[in-house]
């Protein structure tokens, strides 16, 4: 056999590249491997500067509420190079009949702030506006089980509210088909309101959730990094030095062998490990485990991933000839078109484009992320320049644009999520040494990616408390 060491993280992306850091707190870094199948570490997170230009081909920012992502900046020492969105341009748009209709940034208001600016809004028709309200009144569903997000809102809020409001948000987040989205794994919090006080907006109202109604609450911190977001991974890089990195090493397959972990790699070498954390996206580590464990890897390629397509455009300002003034809007399904997302980037962000220049990124809808992908980055653009001039009245010919096309893009937590992690998590207790860890299981996000890979490193290394910030809550 080839090397050996005592935990080997395979998979090179944010949550791998956590749980190798936090392995660094246990383990000396020599008996650390980390394997990529890429040439590049990071994952989705990339970061493209091009003539003053800085794009974001993968996510664009990390929501720092969740403690995760604060603690690993804080512990990096990058919270000097913290970039944050400019508040003053903290709202969000939907569009509907092709007009846009002003929302609190992220529905981050109190209750009755945005209660007041879905009536000010007219986004949702006054029969919809009456039929939300009702939901204090409408008896819960006391049948156990999950459901999807487009079930409970309808039947709770009904149909107008989910499909102008709820599934653009939801996409937003989550991308793909909300009506395939997991109610437990997506908002677990609304179904207990239910249960615990007979309605979502009776939750709100006496769960002191709403302690600040009639305040403004302040926008989310949200951040990037000076110089993108590929700062956070050369961090990681560099703190990683002195343990055994392997880019363009993908692994095809794990057998146990006398206590160990026997892993064959891409290159035809190998290599062996007490323990090995598996931090690429469930339908990859199904590959993997197929012969270790084939009732493991059938429960892992049951875990889907969205296609992502996002295409950055440039434009001269003066060419365009107004402003926006927001972080961007969001395209329902229901009003039709492939754009899902359009953010202005250079009002979201600082130090986003050189004098005189306006970014603006777009994510597209699946299943037109395939289809547009498949025949060519420009009937994407084309298709993206549509609707900026449709909704915006931008005739301008862009300065230069990117499409980043991405065939695993967003994990899907179809309902019936969360059994399905509990099975697989079941699963691995047959094979002593053996984690998962990425946006596959408990959350999608850089955060939620960074808290699982930071679970799977304690676990591996036989630590469950927290280690880094020791102030930081629990995984769950």
């Amino acid at each position: 056999m080839g090397a050996e060491v005592t935990l080997a993280v395979v998979g090179g992306g944010i949550a791998g590249l956590a749980a190798a850091y936090r392995a660094l707190e246990h383990l000396p870094a020599h008996r650390i491997a980390l394997l990529e199948r890429e040439a590049k570490l990071g994952g989705k997170i990339r970061t493209e500067q091009s003539d003053g230009f800085l794009l974001e081909a993968g996510p664009d920012s990390l929501a720092l509420s969740n403690p995760w992502a604060a603690a690993l900046c804080r512990d990096l020492g990058l919270q000097e190079e913290l970039r944050f969105a400019k508040p003053e341009f903290a709202r969000l748009y939907i569009k509907r009949d092709g007009r846009l209709h002003p929302l609190p940034w992220g529905i981050a208001a109190s209750l009755q702030e945005t209660l007041r600016a879905l009536v000010k809004s007219e986004l949702l028709s006054t029969a919809g506006l009456l039929r939300a309200a009702c939901e204090y009144f409408l008896p819960p569903r006391r049948e156990p089980g999950d459901e999807s997000i487009a079930n409970f809102f309808s039947r709770r809020f009904g149909g107008e509210f989910y499909r102008w409001l709820v599934e653009p948000l939801a996409a937003g987040i989550y991308g793909g088909n909300a009506p395939e989205l997991s109610l437990e794994a997506a908002l677990p919090e609304l179904r207990k309101m239910e249960l615990h006080y007979g309605s979502v907006l009776g939750g709100l109202l006496w769960s002191g959730v709403d302690h600040g109604a009639g305040r403004s609450a302040p926008a989310p911190r949200i951040a990037t990094l000076k110089g993108g977001l590929e700062r956070l991974v050369k961090a990681l890089e560099q703190r990683l030095r002195g343990t055994v990195l392997l880019n363009s090493t993908g692994v095809t397959r794990l057998v146990r062998r006398e206590g160990r972990y026997a892993l064959f790699l891409t290159n035809g070498g190998s290599l062996t490990a007490d323990a090995v954390v598996l931090a690429t996206p469930a339908p990859a580590a199904a590959a993997m485990v197929e012969d270790l464990d084939p009732a493991l890897a059938d429960l892992l390629r049951t875990i889907r991933f969205a296609p992502s397509v996002v295409v950055s455009v440039a434009f001269h300002e003066e060419r365009i000839g107004h402003g926006f003034d927001g972080y961007g809007y969001l395209c329902p399904r229901a009003e039709g078109g492939p754009v899902r997302a359009v953010t202005w980037m250079s009002n979201k962000f600082p130090d986003r484009t050189p004098a005189g220049a306006v970014l603006i990124r777009a994510s597209m809808r699946e299943p037109c992320s395939e289809s547009l992908e498949a025949r060519g980055g420009e009937l994407v653009l084309r298709a993206v320049l549509a609707e900026l001039r449709g909704t915006l009245g931008i005739r301008s010919e862009p300065l230069f644009w990117r499409v980043h096309y991405w065939d695993r893009g967003i994990a899907q937590y179809a309902p019936g999520h969360r059994g399905k992690t509990k099975l697989i998590r079941e699963r691995l207790l047959h094979h002593p040494g053996l984690y998962v860890a990425g946006s596959s299981y408990d959350g999608v996000g850089i955060p939620y990616c960074i808290a699982s890979g930071f679970r799977a490193a304690d676990e591996a290394c036989g630590d469950r408390e927290p280690v880094l910030g020791r102030s930081t809550p629990p995984y769950s």
